[in-house]
């Protein structure tokens, strides 16, 4: 086959389509002086020249398919081609390089609709920026800004949630909150070790119950502490879309799981949650390749499951101090029953009841503890009061039985006297 079209004697690529005017060429045609012989050959419309932009189109579809492929996703390639006629219809269709990340970006908003449609939790077939970038070999902040412009002109994007997914929210708060003198080396740097602390995060499930922006914000401050940046963090708290207080609560939060995994590692102990930027870098870069390698576990846990542990351990402790005063006293005394708190009170009051310490351990607050203490009471109630009716109702049924018995040889003493009596003749 010829490399030039006979129609505009522009370039035949791979695939036999010419790249000025869109010809679909076949390797079986001839030629005679560089034009196309269709004596004895059967019509075929595919053969006729494409529209411009259905050439568009066209010319992307091995992109779609090697997308596709890469980032294992469940989307149908049709469905890709179908939506970049659209694009082309609103004027958001571009050849060449941008083609490309036109394609991936596509891919990634598809996907997360596709998801968004399946049932809640369920994330299959929902693929990240990250992902799509290392699919067409391109920075993700390009597949960034194409995406985002993409639904804020198609009516049909707009109802994408992208906050959901964690790379997006990473390039979308550096991009949008960094100053303006941090070089592009150092945004780089920050974006790595922010999709490493994302990471342990989401490994280890800490993400549920809580907006990806509010823990990626919080990241971002730390990270940004570590290299002396200094943010405004009321700008942050407004694009993360929470309050200034859910940031620095998250930061907390993050400071404290990231102090607990450099004390796994021997000689770590002097780090604590004031010096903890100063090192940052060791803690990514060493204690976190390290611990991964010896261990299966999730090295972060969700602050809640920290925070039940503590409380567990506080309840247990209430109610070994007052299992001890009642050993010793058997009953608490009142001068020591006075300097009780107000949980200490209820706790005393549930252990003489004999309820079950599990149930007291389970207890969050004073509230709910008084709710267990209620229902228990109230259960106690409930049972004596249907275990002194069945006795009663017992009782009854003897009385009845007695009645019935006495009542049965009383009648039947009556008929043998009743009977005539026969005289016997000699």
């Amino acid at each position: 086959m010829s490399k030039y079209c006979p129609e505009c004697q522009g370039i035949i690529d791979n695939e036999g389509i010419c790249t000025n005017c869109g010809l679909v060429l076949y390797e079986q045609e001839t030629y005679v002086n560089d034009i196309i012989s269709t004596e004895g050959r059967v019509f075929n419309g595919q053969q006729e020249i494409m529209s411009k932009e259905e050439r568009k189109v066209k010319k992307l579809e091995r992109c779609v398919e090697q997308v596709i492929e890469r980032t294992k996703s469940e989307i149908n390639k049709n469905d890709v081609l179908g939506y970049l006629r659209r694009l082309e219809e609103i004027g958001l269709l571009h050849g060449g390089r941008k083609g490309e990340i036109i394609v991936a970006a596509v891919v990634y908003l598809l996907s997360r609709e596709y998801s968004d449609k399946k049932e809640i939790g369920n994330t299959k077939g929902q693929i990240t920026f990250i992902e799509v970038a290392k699919a067409v070999r391109t920075p993700a902040r390009e597949i960034l800004k194409i995406a985002r412009e993409i639904k804020e002109k198609d009516e049909e994007m707009k109802e994408v949630d992208l906050t959901m997914d964690s790379s997006y929210c990473i390039y979308y708060i550096v991009n949008e909150v960094t100053p303006a003198n941090v070089s592009k080396k150092e945004k780089e740097e920050i974006i790595d070790i922010m999709n490493i602390c994302q990471g342990l995060i989401e490994e280890s499930e800490s993400q549920a119950g809580r907006k990806v922006m509010s823990v990626v914000g919080g990241i971002y401050a730390i990270v940004c502490e570590s290299y002396h940046i200094r943010i405004d963090r009321q700008r942050l708290a407004n694009k993360c879309q929470v309050k200034n207080s859910t940031i620095e609560q998250r930061i907390r939060e993050i400071t404290e799981q990231l102090v607990k995994i450099s004390h796994k590692m021997s000689g770590s102990e002097n780090i604590g949650i004031t010096n903890l930027p100063r090192y940052l870098t060791y803690i990514i870069e060493t204690c976190v390749p390290f611990l991964e390698s010896i261990t299966c576990f999730p090295l972060m846990e969700h602050p809640k499951q920290t925070k039940m542990k503590e409380l567990a351990k506080k309840r247990t402790e209430q109610i070994e101090e007052i299992n001890k005063i009642l050993q010793k006293y058997l009953t608490i005394p009142h001068e020591i029953e006075q300097k009780f708190t107000p949980e200490q009170m209820v706790i005393s009051r549930m252990i003489k009841q004999g309820m079950n310490q599990s149930i007291i351990i389970s207890c969050k607050s004073i509230n709910d503890l008084r709710r267990e203490l209620n229902i228990f009471e109230r259960r106690t109630l409930e049972k004596g009061r249907i275990q002194t009716e069945l006795k009663k109702l017992n009782e009854e049924i003897i009385t009845e039985d007695d009645d019935s018995i006495n009542s049965f040889h009383s009648d039947e003493q009556h008929t043998e006297e009743k009977k005539p009596k026969f005289s016997s003749f000699d």
